[in-house]
């Protein structure tokens, strides 16, 4: 039985709580105490640990960020369903939705020596899609993230 211990970020009126396995409890405690991310971003709870994740992934910490990230993705639902769908039923603006992807594919380096799986988008791999061409980078589209 793993015991765990209750993690509580806090910028600005946002807060983000999460549970950690006491094994890695002394390293994210001391990433959390050296996490300071801008309070003027983050809107919403999802973004906060987004942010986290990426910094614990930025630090070097492999088992501090994948238990963070386990901890996101049991809190936010994606253990269940793609990010995207987590993004949009959350109702984020373009900004807030990039920040979380960008904490949430923070992991793959690490995942990827570990041999551990980060779910790929539907669009990726979902056997009822046909992928003819992807498109990436272009400007005059608003609000992709809406037409997922």
């Amino acid at each position: 039985m793993t015991t765990l211990e209750l993690i509580k970020l806090t910028c600005g009126s946002v807060t983000a709580s999460f549970d950690v396995a006491l094994s890695n409890r002394s390293v994210v405690q001391d990433l959390a105490r050296s996490f300071s991310p801008n309070a003027t971003e983050l809107s919403s709870a999802i973004e906060l640990h987004a942010a986290f994740i990426e910094h614990c992934a930025r630090h070097d910490s492999a088992d501090a960020t994948l238990a963070v990230f386990d901890a996101f993705c049991q809190a936010h639902g994606t253990a269940n369903s793609d990010i995207h769908v987590v993004i949009q039923s959350q109702s984020l603006d373009s900004q807030a939705a990039q920040r979380v992807l960008r904490g949430y594919y923070s992991v793959w380096p690490i995942t990827r020596h570990r041999a551990l799986a980060v779910p790929l988008p539907a669009l990726f791999s979902a056997d009822s899609v046909s992928l003819m061409a992807v498109f990436g980078g272009q400007r005059g589209f608003g609000d992709t993230i809406q037409e997922a």
